[in-house]
């Protein structure tokens, strides 16, 4: 990461004198400048952001617990998300829009699987909260 002395107490990010330092221009603020020159395996974690959609809705990403891609491949299971994703492969897109008002993780790995035929390890929804 290529950063400013200002953009570095913004972030309270590394900026001793030890550090590798050269004139160019910051990857965070675009200011030319002496920056410092950090692995971005040294910084910290960035914070949550909100993403935003081309819609303009803001975005959470939601983890895909393993099991469900075992659910999504076991039509002849009883539990609730196997039945759940037994149906959403079944709907049509008027139901689809329907089910994804209720289970949006669910029909965007849906979606995903259909688009690149992987499960996904994350998939990326609307944020109601």
């Amino acid at each position: 990461m290529f950063y400013c002395q200002k953009c570095a107490t913004k972030n309270k990010w590394p900026d001793d004198f030890y550090l590798a330092q050269s004139k160019g221009a910051c990857e965070v603020c675009g200011k030319v400048e002496v920056c410092f020159d950090v692995s971005s395996s040294h910084l910290p974690k960035p914070k949550a952001v909100k993403r935003v959609s081309v819609q303009g809705k803001a975005m959470k990403t939601v983890k895909v617990p393993s099991t469900w891609e075992t659910d999504f491949n076991n039509s002849n299971a009883t539990n609730f998300r196997a039945l759940l994703f037994c149906m959403i492969r079944k709907a049509d897109a008027d139901n689809l829009r329907k089910l994804a008002k209720g289970f949006p993780a669910e029909v965007e790995a849906y979606k995903v699987w259909m688009n690149s035929g992987e499960f996904p390890d994350e998939v990326e929804v609307e944020d109601v909260s």
